[in-house]
């Protein structure tokens, strides 16, 4: 009956070591053992590993040794890194092919130790499996890691033993048309770019006067949209600058969600009244009041700048009027509210959130030319990533206790890839709300979750 010598996922593809007779794998087992059979994988990862602080800058600044002890077995892993391939589809901009020879050979408890290494870097391997991440042009494909290399003594013979094999081609196919998407889209950037400089340039104004950091091939440091001065969003369009996020196709799900919640309302005549923490450029409440019929909405934001252009927007979008927007934090809605009294539309029907949650760890993992442009208060909660959404249960209870809830009000609240077990759990100790669904916007993603308040005599 044939065994492994080293376990594997089975989609994990690569080199395979085969042995005629039961006195080789023996012999074998024991020089994996030993750590005297050197093994090589090639894994693509996302992020731009090169940019990690483990990265030597010596006279190998793409080679670096990690070690980490695994399951107590002391283990190291040397990475070298083959190329860097730009991406549209991760934050950082980048995945990184690398090469992973473990420095221990591979002991069976220590099996998923390139994978297990990657990950605690915090740029995991590609692919569906254990300690993998999920890319979202990848799925179904299987893992992207494969070993490529084999070296060893015969057992018996002791003649020196290396083989070699590249990656598998479904390695050089992603990173084909990750970097055919790229290069699309550029294209159409670089379009834009040209229909605004005409556009400044027939008032008199140059583009390089107004964005130094502009390059010569027409690719700037900051995002196209801040260079601009507009993002199309929900069929509106709206002006941004560095003192707003720019608005995400993704954010749209919230914008659709709370539509078809309270749609019914508006069709019967109902004025819904909705508030947005966290408005930044005021794309949540003014595509949700231009969408809803007589609805009337507040948007509250820590900073003044970005109040200014959700004024902007909702003046340019027709809603200006029903649209009212406020200084306010999470943790102190109602305060921010009450003293303009009898200006607020409270109860509030629908409350719509897109706060901060990245981490300060994945906030560093993930830069990238849009995530470092953009307000890092827009975009970093703290160091777990839960803390914005803490102070939202504090905030709402506080506005719930002081009758600014309707009784039957809806949260939509955005969340972070693979948050929604978190956030659910952190609200699942408030007594006030009950989630009623998980959505997930059009990249199969989970985008938001949807709450809606508890009856007062089922608040325990």
């Amino acid at each position: 009956m044939p065994s492994c010598i080293v376990s594997l996922d089975k989609a994990t593809p690569g080199l395979v070591l085969c042995l005629k007779t039961q006195e080789a794998e023996t012999a074998v087992r024991q020089m994996v053992a030993d750590g005297l059979v050197e093994f090589r994988w090639t894994a693509l990862c996302l992020g731009d590993l090169s940019a990690h602080p483990l990265v030597q800058t010596g006279d190998h600044p793409t080679s670096f040794i990690v070690s980490e002890p695994l399951d107590g077995v002391a283990a190291a892993t040397k990475c070298a890194i083959i190329a860097t391939v730009p991406t549209r589809n991760h934050p950082s901009g980048y995945l990184t092919l690398v090469e992973l020879t473990p420095q221990n050979g591979m002991l069976p408890q220590t099996k998923y130790q390139v994978r297990l290494h990657l990950e605690c870097l915090g740029h995991s391997v590609i692919g569906n499996g254990k300690h993998t991440a999920d890319f979202r042009t990848a799925r179904g494909k299987g893992i992207f890691l494969a070993l490529v290399g084999v070296s060893l003594q015969h057992p018996f013979t002791q003649q020196r033993l290396d083989v070699e094999h590249g990656p598998p081609a479904k390695f050089e196919a992603l990173c084909s048309r990750e970097e055919q998407t790229v290069r699309k889209k550029r294209e159409l950037e670089l379009e834009e770019l040209k229909q605004h400089r005409e556009q400044l340039e027939a008032q008199g104004l140059s583009i390089s006067s107004e964005h130094p950091t502009l390059h010569s091939n027409g690719i700037s440091e900051v995002p196209l949209a801040y260079i601009t001065g507009t993002k199309r969003f929900f069929r509106h369009n709206f002006h941004v600058n560095s003192s707003v996020l720019i608005p995400r196709q993704g954010t749209e799900t919230l914008v659709q969600a709370s539509i078809e919640l309270l749609q019914p309302r508006s069709d019967a005549g109902q004025s819904v009244r909705v508030l947005d923490l966290g408005t930044g450029s005021g794309c949540l409440l003014i595509s949700i009041l231009a969408s809803l019929a007589g609805s009337v909405g507040v948007g509250l934001d820590i900073s003044p700048e970005a109040l200014d252009i959700a004024q902007r927007n909702a003046q340019d979008n027709g809603v200006a009027s029903r649209a009212r927007f406020a200084v306010g934090t999470f943790e102190r809605i109602y305060e921010s509210l009450e003293p303009d009294g009898a200006q607020n539309p409270m109860p509030f029907d629908l409350v719509v959130c897109n706060p901060p949650y990245l981490s300060h760890r994945k906030a560093r993992l993930l830069e990238g030319r849009t995530l470092n442009a953009e307000p890092a208060e827009a975009l970093v909660s703290g160091a777990t990533g839960m803390e914005a959404y803490e102070a939202i249960i504090a905030g709402l209870d506080a506005l719930h206790r002081n009758s600014g809830l309707s009784s039957d009000a809806i949260l939509v609240l955005e969340i972070g890839h693979g948050m929604a077990h978190d956030v659910g759990a952190l609200f699942s100790r408030t007594p006030i709300w009950l989630l009623t669904e998980c959505r997930t916007d059009a990249n199969g993603l989970d985008r938001c979750l949807v709450y809606r308040l508890m009856p007062s005599n089922l608040c325990l």
